[in-house]
């Protein structure tokens, strides 16, 4: 991990703008409960129609301008992985050059190609969407409880009561997938090995 790190740490300008990306969407997406909120407290309940299109105008440019940061924070995470898996295959064939004979006939061609194309892939997944995700969810997760608390915080206690459980399944299939996906890495290596 120390390893990958210091790859990343060379594209740390990426993973910040990108982290800046989606900090400005989050704050923006946290206007559009507040929005509809006043359509139908305002304008269907409290009869002031005036107030319809420029409700409707603020949620069209909030999801305008949602999907431009969007576009632009997966821009930056997905540059910032490429360039970092760029760099581990370039050293990998590096270093499998200066390997001697003997190594090759005892190790599995097919493992030195899955470890080259698919394990780096894996990576590039878990560098770029895995990181991104992770801190988009949680801090979605985070500023909705906060929210909801201010709101109603029976409701929200209610609401949290619930995750644990659902964290538990979560996680169990997670274990499960990791399972499958180590075994398709295993077949990927004997099918690159088989001679045709």
């Amino acid at each position: 991990m120390k390893r990958l790190a210091s790859y990343m740490k060379k594209y740390m300008w990426f993973y910040i703008l990108g982290l800046l990306m989606m900090l400005s969407s989050l704050a923006l997406d946290m206007f559009n409960p507040r929005l509809i909120g006043a359509i139908v407290d305002r304008v269907i309940i409290g009869g002031e129609a005036h107030l319809f299109s420029k409700i409707i105008m603020a949620l069209i440019v909030i999801t305008v301008l949602r999907a431009v940061f969007g576009y632009i924070k997966q821009y930056f995470f997905d540059c910032s992985a490429a360039k970092v898996i760029i760099k581990l295959r370039q050293d990998m064939f590096e270093h499998i050059q200066k390997l001697s004979f003997s190594y090759f006939d005892k190790t599995n061609t097919g493992e030195l190609m899955s470890r080259i194309k698919d394990d780096t892939e894996n990576i590039l997944n878990a560098i770029s969407f895995g990181i991104m995700l992770s801190i988009e969810q949680g801090l979605y997760i985070i500023i909705a409880t906060v929210i909801l608390f201010v709101l109603s915080w029976k409701l929200a206690l209610l609401t949290v009561l619930v995750l644990p459980a659902l964290a538990y399944f979560v996680f169990k299939l997670e274990r499960k997938v990791g399972e499958i996906h180590g075994k398709i890495s295993d077949q990927r290596a004997a099918l690159n090995t088989r001679k045709v």
